[in-house]
C-alpha cells in the first residue's frame, strides 16, 4: 500500500489540479490506498479483486470506503485459475456475490459497476466467450465496463505478438461489446477508438422503423 501511495497520489493530484473537470479512476484493490487517492481527487474506483479484498462475511470493505465517500465502484471479476465447472453460471454468480457485498456495505445501487474480467483468470476461448455474450453481464442490472484494449487474446487470434498492432482486435471487440450493452471502455489509444465507438452507439440507437 505504502508503494502504491507514494506513486499514485502526486499524480492524482497533479490531474485533478491541472483537469479540474475530468473524472480520474483509479484502480486498487486496497481499501486504505481508495480512501487516500478519492480524498487526493480520485472520482472512481476499480477494484480488480470485485471488492472481496479483506471481505469481513458478506461485506466488502472497499464497498464501505465508497460508501461512505460517495464514489462509484467499479467490482471486476477476477479468479486466480480458470477453473471453471459452468462458466456462465460461476461469473454471473460472481459478479451477484460482489454486487451484494458492495450494497451490504452501504453501496447504493446506482454507484456500481461491473467488469467481466476479460484477460484475468479465463483462458482465450472464454475471453471471447465474454465478449460474445456480454449482454449476460448487462443483464445484471448495472453498466458494464469492458477493457480488451491490446490483451494477449487478441494477439492470438489475430496472430499478432506486437500489442500495438492489435487496432482492428480493439475496434471489433469494442464494436461488439457495445451491441451488447457495454457502458464504458478500457482503451489505450481514446483517438482511435472514438470513431468506433461512434458508430457501434448510432448502430444501437437506430430506430427501429423509419
Amino acid at each position: 500500500a505504502d508503494d502504491e501511495l507514494a506513486r499514485l497520489l502526486p499524480v492524482v493530484q497533479a490531474l485533478r489540479q491541472r483537469f479540474p473537470r475530468a473524472v480520474l479512476s483509479v484502480d486498487t484493490y486496497k481499501p486504505d490506498v481508495a480512501t487516500a487517492a478519492i480524498v487526493a481527487g480520485a472520482d472512481l474506483i476499480n477494484d480488480v479483486e470485485g471488492g472481496r479484498f479483506q471481505a469481513r462475511g458478506d461485506e466488502s470493505p472497499m464497498g464501505s470506503v465508497c460508501a461512505q465517500a460517495r464514489c462509484p465502484l467499479i467490482l471486476m471479476h477476477r479468479r486466480r485459475e480458470a477453473n471453471y465447472q459452468d462458466f456462465w453460471p460461476e461469473i454471473l454468480s460472481d459478479l451477484r456475490g460482489s454486487l451484494r457485498a458492495a450494497m451490504a456495505a452501504g453501496m447504493r445501487p446506482e454507484q456500481l459497476w461491473t467488469d467481466p474480467g476479460f484477460g484475468f483468470g479465463k483462458t482465450p476461448a472464454q475471453n471471447l466467450l465474454l465478449v460474445r455474450d456480454l449482454a449476460k453481464v448487462a443483464a445484471l442490472g448495472h453498466p458494464v465496463l469492458l477493457g480488451t484494449s491490446r490483451k494477449s487474446t487478441l494477439g492470438l487470434v489475430l496472430d499478432e505478438p506486437d500489442p500495438l498492432r492489435r487496432g482492428p482486435g480493439n475496434d471489433v471487440t469494442a464494436a461488439w461489446g457495445i451491441a451488447q450493452g457495454c457502458s464504458m471502455l478500457r482503451v489505450h489509444d481514446v483517438s482511435a477508438i472514438r470513431p468506433v465507438v461512434r458508430m457501434a452507439d448510432a448502430l444501437r440507437q437506430a430506430p427501429r422503423t423509419t
